[in-house]
């Protein structure tokens, strides 16, 4: 069983700096102690975020392990639009996790927090974007030479999901 908690992972450092999951984030160097210690000081003090630690639990809620960070940034409570980040230890991609943890936070951003939209960002070579629109999200267009990753320009997509949306694809879940 998949959770999300308010506790992100020690391993985080350690994820981020993969470069399984670094080739997929706009940042392009390798993140320090200080790095992670200043993000962490940023989700505490700042109400534009919401992040999120993503852990499977046994039949009774204990924690087997955690595998990744999911969260809500950019949150405006005026516009109530958000933009969401993800990303799973690589080991225990493409299992579905990525995918359940997704839903649970769109479920906690459409519904507790009073969002309409929820968008994100992605790079056009990234398999994972063929997931977002398998739960639901609509690719609204394309970043052209948006970021300079692999040593050459790289084209970004955009896509996002309205709570009107969310709410369709919930009753076929």
């Amino acid at each position: 069983m998949i959770r999300l908690v308010k506790e992100i992972s020690e391993k985080q450092k350690e994820w981020r700096n993969d470069p399984q999951i670094m080739k997929w984030t706009r940042g392009s160097q390798l993140l320090s102690e200080e790095d992670v210690n200043q993000w962490r000081r940023k989700i505490e003090s700042d109400s534009s975020i919401e992040m999120f630690g993503i852990e499977i639990n046994d039949s009774e809620g204990k924690i087997i392990v955690s595998i990744g960070t999911c969260g809500l940034t950019s949150i405006s409570t005026l516009h109530r639009t958000a933009e969401f980040s993800l990303f799973i230890d690589p080991y225990w991609q493409n299992c579905g996790y990525g995918r359940n943890a997704l839903i649970q936070l769109l479920t906690y951003g459409f519904l507790n927090l009073g969002l309409e939209v929820i968008w994100g960002e992605t790079f056009e070579s990234n398999p994972a974007w063929h997931l977002f629109e398998t739960i639901g999200f609509q690719k609204e267009g394309m970043l052209r030479s948006r970021y300079y990753k692999f040593g050459k320009r790289v084209n970004s997509i955009v896509f996002s999901m309205t709570r009107e949306e969310f709410d369709r694809e919930s009753e076929r879940r």
